[in-house]
């Protein structure tokens, strides 16, 4: 967890270590990194080649799989492959029309879709269980650093909109003092880090990432 006086070089650890979670601990998909590159870069480099895959679904099952093990997230007794044609759905449906216009909306307008698009897929993944609102707002969260989802904790006793209202208050306030340079891009291919270094240095993800390790 950091706090507002974390050295630089202990954010970027936290950034860059594998979870203990996944595997033997030592998967380099597993650190923030490599999910953010895994959920976010999937979907950018599709949006560049017609969100065209080979026939696979854009998030592989495998993905979700390290997700919900390294931040220990329930699947609700999905099974990833059921889980991963479930979220390819929801992309298709409500994210592909919208991702080249995402970094056009109004301030406002971005915390309204997030809300909106948090239910939509919440009812897709988990028929709209609001057990399913923690490990939505998580895929959400590195799927979509667009728009400002915060993932609520699984231990969480609130509904998803008031967690984000009161995330998006207590940001406002810390914003001036999240000013840490974004982490390195160091997981993937060529593209997939060019697509995460473009995206971090970009838009407030990363502030909202500083921000979510403290709470």
């Amino acid at each position: 967890m950091t706090t507002l006086s974390t050295p630089a070089q202990s954010i970027e650890q936290q950034w860059l270590t594998p979870s203990p979670h996944w595997g033997t601990g030592i998967d380099p998909r597993s650190s923030e990194n490599g999910l953010f590159t895994l959920f976010y870069a999937s979907l950018e480099r599709a949006s560049h080649y017609g969100w065209l895959n080979a026939g696979r679904t854009l998030i592989d099952k495998t993905y979700l799989s390290i997700l919900c093990q390294a931040r220990q997230l329930s699947m609700q007794g999905i099974q990833p492959t059921e889980l991963a044609n479930r979220l390819d759905q929801f992309i298709r449906r409500e994210l592909v029309p919208r991702w080249h216009e995402l970094d056009e909306l109004s301030h406002e307008a971005r915390h309204q879709l997030a809300l909106e698009l948090l239910e939509q897929a919440n009812n897709i993944l988990f028929a709209g269980h609001t057990a399913g609102h923690s490990t939505s707002s998580q895929i959400m969260f590195y799927l979509c650093p667009q728009l400002p989802f915060f993932p609520l904790p699984a231990e969480a006793d609130i509904p998803y909109p008031a967690w984000h209202s009161q995330c998006r208050s207590q940001l406002a306030q810390l914003l001036p003092q999240l000013t840490t340079a974004p982490g390195t891009a160091a997981y993937g291919d060529s593209k997939a880090q060019a697509f995460t270094r473009k995206r971090l240095q970009q838009g407030d993800w990363w502030q909202r990432w500083l921000f979510m390790q403290r709470t």
